[in-house]
């Protein structure tokens, strides 16, 4: 197990292709789970266009699921690499539009020729 501010010494590509498929399956799962929160982030507001309500519970289920399953992705990253996650780490609920697919651009940076 790492210490905190300890450089870890595994990466995914030290893992047996098994535990590499369990990693990824757990990432896929949070991408998924913070996709299902995306109808309830709203959009434009418009003049004289209603806004329909959102069921709050469906809605705390959502999140609740992203909660999880970032909570799994992170146990398995300890358990597979030795990774703890870092205390001043926010949760993927505060941070989900680092998975929306429209944000995909700001993921690539030009380089400089």
């Amino acid at each position: 197990m790492s210490k905190p501010l300890e450089k870890p010494t595994r990466t995914s590509g030290d893992l047996a292709p098994h535990d590499r498929a369990r990693l990824e399956a757990v990432y896929n799962k949070l991408k998924a789970a913070a996709r299902a929160t995306q109808e309830f982030r709203g959009g434009c507001l418009e003049p004289g266009k209603n806004v329909e309500p959102m069921s709050a519970r469906d809605m705390a289920l959502a999140y609740s699921k992203v909660s999880t399953a970032e909570e799994n992705l992170w146990r398995l990253r300890e358990e597979l690499l030795g990774w703890r996650r870092p205390a001043w780490s926010p949760p993927s609920t505060q941070l989900l539009d680092w998975f929306c697919e429209e944000d995909a651009a700001y993921d690539s940076f030009p380089t400089a020729d």
